[in-house]
């Protein structure tokens, strides 16, 4: 993914993946929709303002105990990003599910 980015955006982007602390609050969201959307300058993060996140969050009996995301291009096919994390956000709840 990140080969299509330019250097400086990897690196800012490399770096905010591997301090938790930042990615928490990047993915941090109270929205109760399932699947959420952050286009451009909808990111609070400025090194993803050139970017879209797509994520959902995953629970265990209505808490929350993860998040699916997807960082990428501001054009992309959002329909089928949206589909596809529907999906997975499912079988992540099944899959906790079935291990109690």
């Amino acid at each position: 993914i990140l080969h299509s980015f330019p250097t400086r955006r990897s690196s800012d982007l490399l770096s905010l993946v591997e301090e938790q602390n930042q990615l928490g609050q990047l993915l941090k969201d109270d929205s109760p929709t399932p699947v959420k959307v952050k286009i451009g300058n909808e990111n609070d993060t400025e090194a993803l303002q050139s970017m879209s996140v797509v994520q959902a969050d995953f629970t265990n009996q209505d808490q929350p105990i993860g998040t699916l995301a997807i960082l990428g291009p501001t054009r992309m096919e959002y329909g089928r990003i949206i589909g596809m994390l529907s999906h997975m956000k499912h079988i992540m709840e099944s899959m906790v599910k079935e291990q109690k």
